[in-house]
């Protein structure tokens, strides 16, 4: 409650058409809703330059079922993730009336668009019983491989 409090004063106190603020974080669903632009940084560099509006008109995610699923693997996903049986695909620039009747769709959320532009800088290892993973400079321990990890990522042992 208090982060949210912050984020609410921040905006009232602070925030004018005169000014901008950066607010770097890794909570991003506390922030999603106050956003207008979104960068990405990995290495020093910029992967993903947007504003939110453009986010909705260029990501799609599709839940497929099985029979739609090489239909949907064929108009080229950056991601794919499976929820519950089915599969959730995302895709950057395929229109919705393609992918309409494929499934349900929805504009992704930040944190799921994080995780699939990000793919591939992650660097999973088994040691002692614990997977360990760095991701950037944060290192992590979990006794099991997270469920929310893609494991079509070629990075995965």
């Amino acid at each position: 409650m208090y982060r949210k409090q912050f984020y609410q004063n921040l905006l009232e106190e602070y925030f004018d058409e005169n000014k901008t603020i950066i607010v770097t974080t890794h909570q991003v669903e506390e922030i999603e809703n106050i956003l207008t632009d979104l960068i990405f940084i990995q290495d020093g560099k910029i992967t993903l330059n947007t504003t939110m509006d453009e986010i909705g008109e260029r990501f799609t995610e599709v839940m497929v079922n099985s029979e739609n699923y090489q239909a949907a693997k064929s108009l080229n996903p950056i991601d794919e993730r499976s929820v519950f049986g089915k599969t959730v695909f995302l895709f950057d620039g395929v229109g919705r009336e393609t992918l309409k009747t494929l499934g349900d769709l929805k504009t992704p959320g930040i944190a799921d668009l994080f995780v699939a532009t990000m793919k591939g800088t992650y660097a999973w290892t088994l040691k002692n019983g614990y997977w360990n993973v760095n991701i950037g400079n944060i290192k992590v321990a979990f006794s099991a491989r997270p469920s929310w990890f893609p494991t079509s990522s070629p990075c995965l042992p």
